[in-house]
């Protein structure tokens, strides 16, 4: 509460005051009144607040507050983007909450109607992130169309069918079926794009198989 107080009484003693004329470690660019909107970032020399330039004054002192816990997080997500690992085990932690949540409908809201909402969220989700990291063409190449429109249906069409199974099936039931897939995978990549296979593949499609 000191911290919060102390920073809204230090950014509110710049409110007005024309930004070349602030001299604060702490609030450089913080007399970002409406008057000041669009002064260029170049003249900011604050190293806590510099993207902070456009936030009206009567904000910041929130922004400033908080600043130390959304570094934080911001590390944390960059360590665990930087990490193959990380995003494995985060992708099957999102995946197993994704299939409970489907099972707990119970079939009272339609497969399709389920596949919609996650599919309309996954739009927008993606292209908040293609347009905050400036991705262009967001929807790729001409020349690419067919196949991602290919891909597309085919992933609708598992989605839709893994949905029906969830409701269908006990929950363990249905997911470990559902890891059919790899081993499929690795045959359709042997067969289809050529790629090398080999005795120890070979037996690691046959466990798996086995163990299912």
């Amino acid at each position: 509460s000191g911290m919060l107080s102390s920073a809204w009484a230090h950014g509110m003693a710049h409110e007005g005051t024309p930004l070349a004329a602030i001299d604060c470690t702490a609030h450089a660019d913080a007399a970002a009144t409406p008057a000041h909107e669009g002064t260029p970032l170049v003249t900011v020399d604050c190293a806590a607040c510099a993207d902070a330039a456009s936030m009206p004054l009567r904000r910041h002192w929130l922004f400033v507050a908080t600043r130390p816990m959304v570094d934080a997080a911001r590390g944390v997500s960059a360590a665990v983007w930087a990490s193959g690992a990380a995003c494995s085990v985060l992708a099957a932690l999102l995946f197993a909450a994704n299939s409970l949540l489907v099972k707990l409908l119970g079939g009272r809201v339609p497969s399709t109607q389920v596949v919609l909402v996650r599919s309309c969220v996954s739009l927008v989700l993606c292209l908040w992130a293609a347009l905050a990291k400036k991705m262009y063409p967001i929807f790729g190449q001409r020349r690419h169309y067919g196949m991602l429109l290919m891909r597309g249906l085919f992933g609708a069409a598992a989605m839709q069918s893994f949905y029906v199974a969830l409701v269908k099936l006990p929950l363990a039931d249905a997911v470990t079926l559902f890891f059919f897939s790899p081993a499929m995978t690795t045959v359709a990549a042997w067969l289809v794009l050529k790629e090398p296979l080999g005795l120890r593949g070979a037996a690691g499609v046959v466990v798996s198989l086995a163990g299912l």
